[in-house]
């Protein structure tokens, strides 16, 4: 046993050392070549250079995938190496300084690769560092364009950005605005439309002058000697084209909640979008609502109605109901945001309408909301009340804390003879109207004509729906006591809960004197609707 721990021991304290003992093969570029080619059979290579130049030293991998790191002496700390490619496979690449010794490794080998090593210039043949652009000196540039791509032929840094105005001054392009991205070429992309913007707003560039983007100190990424053109230096003039209008306001709020049901004459259905010129009420617009996950398939679209008056564009959704929540792509739920999208707008006089969003990708005007169920507090009451005889009535009053929707109102009732028989009236025959006096929204419903004695009668109203979405419960049956005997009442000592008519509680106190010292108004008593005078 002792033998057996003296062996696990000595394993232990030699595993250290041991992983540090990393064979690294020696490589110089022959003298009077430019070019060492190194064969590596499999594995993970480990090589040893000692520069004898300053320069930037060149990994060529060609297609094979492998990849090249510097590492520690021990060949555990390694440092990815940057890349490009080029027509002849992917290059690695590193700046080293003349007489320093440097340590690299492949990734994993499973095939024979051949790797040329060089310093840049070396090998192959320098080539000017060439650009294209989407926009030719001169162009007119309009604040609703699109961003200016350059393409390079090769991997560049670049030291500076700049807007060159007519008056000589110039301003930097923000870092935010520019974008590159590799792949086998190098695309720049400038997002003018910011900069360009604040300095249009600031008075400091018009419409019809001429101004400048100036990138200098352009360079290539893997050799800074080599540089753009005599000095690295690339301008492009162009001409502001006509100033777009620009959205000023929305109401309600871009990101703020709005309601899930838009009923007919609902407070909330109109979204006013207003703009700092007059709108052509004659172009063709395309307003359209969305909300979902399409890699869900809760993706919807629906087109909107909109009318166009002077600078404002107003939505109406009208009769959209809308979920409050979706699936995802995850198989979540997430809380329903709508998104408008805004297409086609232009000035009265011709001008374009700048985007809201200037990183979206898109030159439509977009506003997005989140859905959100409304809480709605709602009480009805009858006159007389549910149950009461309706002898020597001539209608029935009913009383709503918070408007609806509705198809019609019915009376339904037994004639003499027992059989069933019933009315129905329009909403418009019998309207809910907003009363002051009553602080609530009013509907009389006419008994004239119908015979019903003492029989039971029902009043309902049909499909109603609260603004929320949320169907109401309106109806009463009258006549239930016989001979007219009225319904009993609450005796003085029962405790009732005493509501605002917009339904916060006030009180609990006992039914006969629940409504002492509350200031005049209506109030929900147990209940039932209360006016104190």
């Amino acid at each position: 046993m002792k033998k057996l721990l003296f062996l696990l021991l000595t394993a232990v304290l030699c595993a250290a050392p041991l992983r540090a003992q990393v064979s690294f093969t020696d490589i110089a570029i022959p003298a009077g070549e430019e070019v060492l080619e190194v064969s590596m059979q499999g594995g993970i290579s480990h090589f040893r250079f000692v520069a004898d130049r300053d320069g930037v030293l060149q990994f060529n991998v060609g297609h094979s995938g492998i990849i090249i790191y510097t590492t520690d002496i021990t060949g555990e700390e390694s440092t990815l190496l940057p890349s490009d490619y080029q027509t002849d496979g992917k290059v690695y690449y590193v700046a080293v300084t003349r007489g320093e010794t440097y340590l690299f490794k492949t990734s994993i080998l499973l095939d024979p690769v051949t790797m040329r090593v060089y310093y840049e210039g070396s090998g192959q043949t320098e080539t000017p560092i060439t650009v294209r652009s989407s926009h030719a000196d001169g162009d007119t540039y309009t604040l609703t364009g699109v961003n200016l791509e350059l393409t390079f032929d090769r991997r560049v840094d670049v030291a500076a950005h700049w807007i060159c105005l007519p008056d000589g001054s110039r301003e930097a392009i923000p870092a935010d605005d520019i974008n590159a991205t590799l792949f086998n070429q190098y695309y720049y992309s400038i997002a003018l439309r910011g900069v360009v913007g604040g300095l249009v707003d600031a008075g400091r560039l018009a419409e019809g002058q001429t101004f400048t983007v100036r990138l200098e100190g352009i360079a290539d990424a893997a050799d800074p000697t080599q540089l753009y053109g005599t000095d690295g230096t690339f301008e492009l003039s162009l001409v502001l084209g006509a100033v777009p209008a620009t959205l000023l306001s929305v109401d309600p709020a871009d990101g703020s909640y709005v309601p899930n049901y838009y009923p007919e004459g609902g407070e909330h259905n109109l979204f006013t979008f207003t703009f700092s010129d007059e709108l052509d009420p004659a172009a063709d617009v395309d307003v359209t609502v969305s909300y979902g996950d399409v890699e869900a398939g809760t993706f919807v679209e629906t087109s909107c109605a909109y009318t166009i008056d002077g600078n404002r564009l107003v939505v109406d959704l009208t009769g959209n109901r809308f979920p409050e929540t979706v699936t995802t792509a995850r198989g979540g739920e997430s809380a329903t945001v709508l998104s408008f999208t805004i297409r086609g707008l232009r000035t009265a006089d011709g001008r374009s309408v700048s985007p809201n969003y200037e990183g979206a990708g898109t030159s439509a005007i977009l506003a997005f909301y989140t859905v959100q169920k409304e809480e709605v507090t709602f009480y009805v009451d009858f006159t007389p009340y549910a149950g009461a005889s309706l002898i020597g009535c001539s209608e029935v009053v009913i009383w709503l804390s918070a408007p609806v929707t509705y198809s019609g109102v019915r009376v339904d009732w037994l004639n003499v003879r027992g059989g069933e028989q019933s009315r129905t009236f329009t909403a418009d025959e019998v309207p809910f109207v907003w009363d002051d006096d009553e602080e609530g929204y009013v509907a009389r419903v006419p008994l004239a004509g119908i015979g019903f004695g003492d029989r039971p009668v029902t009043v309902s109203v049909l499909d109603a729906v609260l603004s929320n979405g949320d169907p109401a419960d309106i109806s009463a049956t009258f006549n239930e006591n016989v001979a007219g005997i009225e319904a009993p009442t609450l005796s003085g000592a029962a405790v009732v809960s005493v509501y605002t008519a917009d339904g916060r509680l006030l009180r609990r106190a006992p039914a006969a004197g629940a409504t002492r010292g509350l200031a005049p108004g209506v109030y929900i008593v147990g209940g039932r609707k209360v006016a104190v005078k």
